[in-house]
């Protein structure tokens, strides 16, 4: 899939969740994301042709600790699409095992910080 129709793909998952595609490099086959207040990370997307996996990464310390489970999703047995991975990365930062979260990274959980995004809109 060439970059342009990931880059569809990734605007038309945005649309059902509170992230934003801030910024697409073609070179570098990067895409940035953004939630309020603060939550971002990005996809690095393989090749055409190359058996290389989708790489998720953060800039923000914050943020690193909730992409492990889409890590260790990508890494695992079978290609992945641009839509699962991004799924598993929403997955992430909203865990199922805690209630809906009202205001993301300033609510607390039970005394505990909870990192977890606010239900899409």
């Amino acid at each position: 899939m060439d970059f342009q129709q990931l880059a569809d793909v990734a605007e038309k998952w945005c649309s059902n969740t509170p992230f934003e595609l801030i910024a697409t490099e073609e070179t570098e086959r990067r895409m940035d994301f953004y939630a309020d207040p603060g939550v971002s990370f990005y996809v690095l997307c393989p090749d055409n042709g190359c058996g290389d996996n989708f790489h998720v990464w953060s800039e923000s310390e914050d943020c690193l600790p909730f992409l492990q489970l889409a890590q260790d999703y990508i890494s695992s047995c079978g290609k992945k699409t641009l839509q699962e991975v991004l799924e598993k990365v929403f997955k992430s930062f909203r865990p199922e095992t805690k209630p809906k979260c009202l205001g993301a990274l300033a609510c607390s959980y039970s005394g505990e910080a909870c990192r977890g995004l606010p239900e899409a809109m």
